[in-house]
Parts: C-alpha cells; sequence; structure tokens
C-alpha cells in the first residue's frame, strides 16, 4: 500500500513540474480530468501477443504538452538499450521485477522511432556503457529523463511496468486512443445493431388456405343435406293438400 502510495506522489510531481519544459505555450489547456480505469489497461493488454510489448493506452493533450499512458511487458531482458528524445518516463512495476540499467552512453547509438508511437524519435544500440543498475520491483519507480539511456538487462518475469510519459514537444499524436478500446466500443453497439438487423419471426397463427377450404366443406356438406331432408318433408304434404 506504501509503495503505490508513493508512486501516485511521484506521479503528482512529475505532472507538476512538466509544465515548465513545455514546448508549446498557445495550446488550450483541458478542463477535466481524463481516465485510463483498469479495465481499459486489462482491455489493452489481452489484445497483445508475444514477450514483449510496448503498448500506449491513450494520449492526452494537456495544452502545453501531451501525457501517455503505456504498459509495458518482458519475458526477458530488452536486446538493446534506447534513448527518446523529447520525452521523460516514469516507470512504475505492477509485477514481475527486473534490473534497470540507466545513465551511462550507447556505443555506436543509430538514429531510430521514425514511428511516432509508443516513444517518438530517439536513439538506440546493443548496450549501455558506464550506466547505473538497479533492481526494481512493484512499486518501484523510475524517471527516465528525455535522451538518457536506458534498458532491462535483467527480467524476472513476468515483468509488467506501467508507464507515463510526458511530452513537451507534441511527438505523440495527441488524443489517441488504442485500437483495442475502440474495439470494446464496437462490441457494445454491434449487438444491438444486430438486433435491429435480424428478420422479425413469420407469424404462423394465421388460418392457411388449404386448411380452411378442407374445414368448409363438411359444413356446406351438412347444409346441403338438411335442405334435402327440409324439400322431402315439405313436398308430401304440398302434394297431399291437391288430392285432397
Amino acid at each position: 500500500m506504501k509503495t503505490f502510495l508513493a508512486a501516485a506522489l511521484t506521479l503528482a510531481a512529475f505532472l507538476a513540474i512538466a509544465p515548465r519544459v513545455a514546448f508549446s505555450q498557445n495550446a488550450t489547456p483541458p478542463t477535466d480530468a481524463a481516465d485510463v480505469t483498469a479495465a481499459e489497461q486489462q482491455k489493452v493488454a489481452a489484445a497483445q501477443k508475444g514477450n514483449r510489448y510496448d503498448s500506449v493506452v491513450k494520449v492526452v493533450d494537456i495544452g502545453k504538452y501531451n501525457v501517455a499512458v503505456a504498459l509495458t511487458h518482458h519475458e526477458s531482458p530488452t536486446p538493446n538499450a534506447s534513448t527518446h528524445s523529447g520525452i521523460t518516463e516514469l516507470y512504475i512495476v505492477t509485477s514481475g521485477s527486473g534490473t534497470l540499467t540507466t545513465g551511462g552512453t550507447i556505443p555506436g547509438a543509430k538514429p531510430g522511432g521514425a514511428n511516432p508511437l509508443p516513444t517518438g524519435p530517439g536513439t538506440g544500440g546493443p548496450a549501455i556503457v558506464g550506466g547505473t543498475s538497479r533492481h526494481m520491483g512493484p512499486g518501484d519507480i523510475a524517471i527516465i529523463p528525455p535522451n538518457v539511456p536506458h534498458a532491462w538487462t535483467e527480467v524476472n518475469p513476468p515483468l509488467n511496468v506501467l508507464v507515463v510519459r510526458a511530452d513537451a514537444e507534441h511527438v505523440l499524436p495527441s488524443g489517441y486512443v488504442n485500437p483495442a478500446l475502440k474495439q470494446y466500443r464496437k462490441l457494445i453497439i454491434v449487438p444491438g445493431l444486430q438486433a435491429l438487423s435480424r428478420p422479425r419471426p413469420v407469424n404462423r397463427q394465421y388460418p392457411k388456405p388449404q386448411q380452411s377450404r378442407t374445414r368448409s366443406r363438411p359444413r356446406a356438406l351438412r347444409l346441403g343435406a338438411v335442405g334435402c331432408i327440409l324439400c322431402l318433408t315439405i313436398t308430401p304434404q304440398a302434394n297431399t293438400g291437391r288430392r285432397k
């Protein structure tokens, strides 16, 4: 409980400092909070495949900067080290443990990150030289400034890390929502649409023409028989009267 309370306080201080390093001062700040619920995080995690992923849940435009929330998962050490230009990362370990190495240099680092997601432009290379290593477990937090090399050099799987990214230069796409959450909304709407599109059940209670004709024949025969009987009973009386 104490570790997650410390995480919340660190996150609040982190977001309070972020506007001071903002790149743009013209955007209008929001007037309400944005939510990233546990259900949304679980939905995004369930949609991922593979032993390692870095998946952004949402990118919120704060006005002066963007804030992104991402989920990272590691079953083994990261194959290379990396840096991110203009983005500060807050690592919060939620399960598993590992050794995070930061700082130093990346010999032979090359530019990368042409795609704005998940971390925007930066550099990458095979390993860190002269960095600082620390073991991290659930509730532990690390704040990684822009352009600082970092890599998970040891992993006790499954290592899951909640990552908050302050994007002072609006590198990340503002308003981004993970496709897994869009699919979730569709699943709520589609059943209703399917119900509306289903053909109505056929009403089979009305009488069929063939059945009505077959049922009317016995009645007609009965009426004809009664008419014949009446004729037979009336005719002799009429004849008898004439003879008299």
